[in-house]
């Protein structure tokens, strides 16, 4: 391909991206204001009880531009990291294990227990990413407002859940694209990782992911919680083998997960007395990126996922 054919997909590529770039800081800036203003008041506590005046000022409101800087901070620090690992690699399955991080991942919605999941997140104060399938979008727009409200990571799975390698590169294309007009169509975020269903992917796919700066996020702890097992089996084989770096799957959407639902909190606690802390897949390859030359797996069809 040119230059001349490259350089205005780059131009399409980074306006894309600042522009929703743009819609994140907006959808986060009340969160991140309530999180300044207790900030300010803790500073300004301080202040009060040194000065021994026994007055508390009102604390000053932090401004748009102040949360956008701050906003804009973060979100770049976790696209440099993503960058990053594309430039050795195509793909991520676990961090290297340096750090005590790992990713809780959901594949598959929205789905209907995709709002309880939220809320157990929300009260545990636990980021995750959520890889949703576009067909599953129409109608669930305030769900996909609200995964990004809570700061967490939405990756792209596909338009209708179909094996990868099962398919031509123009069929791939489309799965990809289909589910990409439809996130962008409900305001959701830029798109910077892929997770392929029941982990089909070939040649074709890694060319696509390439082309348009997606990096393919597999895992290394599967939970099973697609098999119809109950919480407590879930829970064991969620924390069976995790480790520094693990990347754990997990289910919001394709079938009843209420199952997933009951397990979720006992995860959470069982990760917690390991003494690891769960982060978004971009945290993770910031904060731990994979080794370099860790070889790619073989692309499965009928695979979990």
């Amino acid at each position: 391909m040119s230059s001349e054919e490259e350089n205005p997909r780059s131009a399409r590529r980074r306006a894309q991206r600042e522009r929703a770039r743009r819609r994140v800081l907006m959808r986060r800036r009340t969160g991140l204001a309530l999180v300044s203003v207790a900030v300010v008041a803790v500073i300004a506590g301080l202040t009060v009880g040194k000065s021994g005046s026994g007055e508390e000022p009102a604390p000053k409101q932090p401004t748009a531009e102040e949360i956008d800087r701050v906003e804009a901070r973060q979100n770049a620090r976790e696209e440099r990291g993503i960058d990053h690992v594309l430039g050795y690699s195509t793909f991520v399955q676990a961090g290297r294990g340096r750090k005590r991080q790992v990713a809780l991942t959901f594949d598959d919605g929205p789905g209907p227990q995709t709002s309880a999941i939220l809320r157990i997140l929300r009260r545990t104060k636990t980021p995750a990413t959520f890889f949703v399938v576009g067909s599953m979008i129409p109608g669930s727009e305030g769900t996909i407002r609200k995964i990004v409200r809570q700061g967490h990571v939405i990756g792209n799975h596909t338009q209708d859940h179909s094996p990868m390698g099962d398919l031509g590169v123009a069929e791939q294309i489309t799965q990809l694209s289909e589910q990409t007009a439809l996130m962008e169509g409900v305001g959701g975020p830029e798109q910077r990782l892929f997770r392929p269903p029941y982990r089909s992917f070939d040649g074709s796919t890694i060319e696509m992911l390439a082309e348009r700066d997606l990096l393919m996020v597999l895992w290394s702890v599967d939970t099973g919680d697609y098999e119809g097992i109950d919480a407590g089996e879930i829970v064991k084989r969620a924390l069976a083998d995790v480790e520094p770096g693990s990347i754990i799957l997990m289910h919001d959407g394709g079938g009843n997960r209420s199952e997933s639902v009951k397990a979720l909190p006992g995860i959470i606690k069982g990760l917690e007395r390991r003494k690891l802390k769960p982060v978004t897949v971009p945290r993770l390859v910031l904060d731990d990126p994979p080794a370099d030359g860790y070889p790619l797996p073989d692309g499965l069809s009928g695979a979990s996922g």
